[in-house]
């Protein structure tokens, strides 16, 4: 329902504009504009963080029976309102930290591919396998590019525990 989301999104600003407004009787009286310097509907579209600010120096004020009237729930949503702000800032943090953390684990495991296709050629080269031997243990990820030769199946290795030479085809 469009209505609850949009009051759940303004914080109770409208309302209270609303309520200040109809206690003045007019936009331009200074009451009011100590408050709103524009129209409810358009202070509540600037950015979030300008309007807790906002808030927070209206609650700061004693005195005013309008407020008061909207004091509680003000106040309960300027709270939840900053604990999102801070949750909202631990969360980037932690998902800076965590891209970063993948991308060291990239490395790592490119690195330990590495070595692991250099042992397998070491390997092809020692038993006088065909040089692109190392490469069939690898996934391709090109659809274009086809593998040098056919992929190693459980029953290409010999009792010797040694990969036989892969069929030319």
């Amino acid at each position: 329902m469009p209505g609850a989301c949009w009051k759940r999104r303004e914080g109770g600003w409208i309302a209270f504009g609303r309520d200040l407004l109809h206690a003045t009787g007019d936009r331009k009286a200074p009451r009011f504009i100590g408050y709103f310097r524009v129209s409810p509907s358009r202070w509540v579209k600037q950015p979030f963080d300008k309007q807790i600010l906002g808030v927070e120096s209206w609650l700061a004020t004693t005195g005013d029976a309008e407020l008061d009237k909207h004091r509680q729930a003000l106040t309960l949503r300027v709270k939840n309102a900053s604990a999102a702000r801070v949750a909202t800032a631990v969360l980037a943090t932690l998902r800076g930290a965590n891209r970063q953390l993948r991308h060291e684990l990239a490395d790592t495991m490119t690195r330990a591919r590495d070595g692991l296709h250099r042992a397998l050629a070491e390997h092809a080269e020692d038993k006088k396998l065909p040089r692109e031997w190392a490469d069939a243990f690898f996934r391709v990820d090109s659809e274009s590019h086809s593998p040098p030769c056919r992929p190693i199946r459980p029953t290409d290795l010999s009792s010797r525990h040694e990969p036989r030479r892969p069929e030319r085809g």
